[in-house]
């Protein structure tokens, strides 16, 4: 398991490419919302990523995220 908190600033974007038969978890931590693959997440909210070739992460205010690779069972 691979575990990275970052914090994004409003507007700035990432990209994540995911390798085959691995997930991702995105948690929200603190700041503000963001869009993952066009999908709102919260803050103090979740988003659970597992049939996904890339993951885009969009911060609608700063964020800080905790994003959590992990390997497909």
């Amino acid at each position: 398991m691979n575990e990275n908190s970052n914090f994004l600033e409003k507007g700035k974007k990432v990209e994540f490419v995911i390798e085959d038969g691995r997930g991702l978890y995105l948690y929200v931590l603190e700041g503000g919302s963001v869009e993952v693959n066009s999908m709102h997440v919260p803050v103090l909210g979740a988003a659970k990523i597992t049939e996904e070739k890339e993951l885009h992460i969009e911060a609608e205010d700063d964020a800080e995220l905790l994003l959590v690779d992990v390997l497909l069972i």
